[in-house]
């Protein structure tokens, strides 16, 4: 027969077990139950958003969710919400039905819509603008409404739903040299609403939008015209014959350097992914991003595959090969080693002086189909000019690079 002694400690290892077992249900890691929702969206994130240092003094975040509709009927999204998980009272932006219209884009049609039909699949550009690196969460977190067209009762007419999660890479992005001399630059089609943004296509088995922070380089002739003379003729247009110049040190990793130039206003026929660069330059221009000079003058190129180039180096003349309407340097910096099979980053020019804006609706195409060119108002920006270090120009900013 136990003692008291005996019976004293078996009654505080009881009690003992007892408060480390209440501990153990009451902790952090204790498994529980999950409620699961039926979603009619299956969504990913295209690419990790890069913040871009703009030089109108924003910081501009652009990234696309991918979605599917997993239903055999047909889902409209009637609002999206981009929320910061630190202060999730109040959404970052709030688009509304019209708003996802002009944001949403179906593979391979070029009708506007939030409709997505049974097992359709489209992607959303989401456009967010920050006055300071410091007001960029961590993560961007999404919640979407749609409508069911089919109800039933496991799944309401009216549906909220969490979408996937956006990690922000802060990592810092390229520092390069301008890719022009000269004045009276104009950086179209930047960012945001502009065409480039709709270039998200399937490449190699996935999907990628090598052109999301692609420029277009243009240029003003000394009274702010498009062009002078004939605008059908190349020659008309002050940018075309201008030397294309190396952004940094790095190996040449290909070039195309024989296909005709264009006519201006016409767009070329039976353009493939081969040639839609045209007369390009690809450099590798270290850390693992590559820089992409497009449309040059066929014979113009200075450098061949394989060859190392230096920062400054004259690489060839601006023209209009390839899928071009008119003379310009497409620019672009993408993370990886191909020009359509990587996604596009934002980047950062070391120097160049802001000396206002052009007010255009349309990237400049409604200006280019008024014959002949009429002179642009340059529109001031706060300071009448601004040297700018380390950005990136905003859409239709007007620049100098040189003093």
């Amino acid at each position: 027969m136990a003692n008291k002694r005996d019976l004293f400690t078996v009654g505080v290892l009881i009690v003992i077990l007892t408060i480390v077992g209440c501990k153990t249900n009451i902790g952090p890691n204790n498994p529980s139950f999950v409620t699961s929702q039926l979603t009619p969206l299956v969504t990913s994130i295209l690419a990790e958003p890069r913040p871009a240092m703009l030089s109108n003094g924003t910081i501009q975040t652009n990234y696309e969710i991918i979605c599917i509709n997993a239903l055999s009927h047909q889902v409209t999204l009637e609002n999206l919400k981009v929320i910061d998980p630190a202060t999730p009272a109040g959404p970052i932006i709030s688009l509304s039905q019209k708003e996802l219209l002009t944001l949403i884009r179906i593979p391979g049609s070029a009708q506007a819509t939030t409709t997505f039909g049974p097992g359709q699949m489209g992607y959303i550009r989401i456009n967010l603008l920050f006055e300071d690196v410091s007001e960029i969460p961590s993560e961007f977190n999404h919640i979407i409404t749609l409508s069911n067209a089919s109800p039933s009762p496991s799944m309401d007419k009216t549906i909220t739903q969490h979408i996937s999660q956006a990690a922000v890479n802060f990592e810092p992005v390229p520092v390069i040299s301008p890719p022009l001399k000269g004045n009276n630059w104009v950086a179209d089609a930047v960012g945001l609403y502009s065409p480039h943004r709709l270039t998200t296509m399937p490449i190699d088995g996935a999907l990628k939008t090598p052109e999301r922070w692609a420029v277009d380089w243009i240029k003003l002739t000394s009274d702010n015209k498009l062009s002078t003379g004939d605008p059908k003729e190349n020659k008309s247009y002050p940018q075309y014959g201008e030397e294309i110049i190396a952004v940094a040190d790095g190996v040449i990793l290909n070039t195309v350097n024989n296909l005709p130039d264009g006519q201006p206003g016409k767009m070329p026929a039976n353009i493939t992914i081969d040639t839609a660069g045209g007369n390009y330059v690809y450099q590798d221009i270290g850390n693992g991003y590559s820089a992409f000079y497009a449309h040059l003058i066929p014979g113009t190129l200075k450098f061949k595959k394989g060859d190392f180039v230096k920062k400054g180096e004259v690489l060839g003349l601006l023209g209009n090969s390839g899928n071009s309407d008119a003379p310009h340097l497409h620019f672009q910096v993408n993370k990886g080693q191909s020009p359509l099979g990587s996604d596009g980053v934002p980047y950062l020019i070391d120097s160049f002086i802001q000396i206002g804006y052009l007010d255009s609706k349309d990237y400049l195409e409604t200006e280019l189909k008024a014959i002949p060119h009429q002179s642009l108002e340059i529109k001031p920006l706060l300071e009448k000019m601004s040297r700018c270090s380390n950005k990136m120009p905003f859409n239709i900013a007007v620049v100098n690079f040189s003093d």
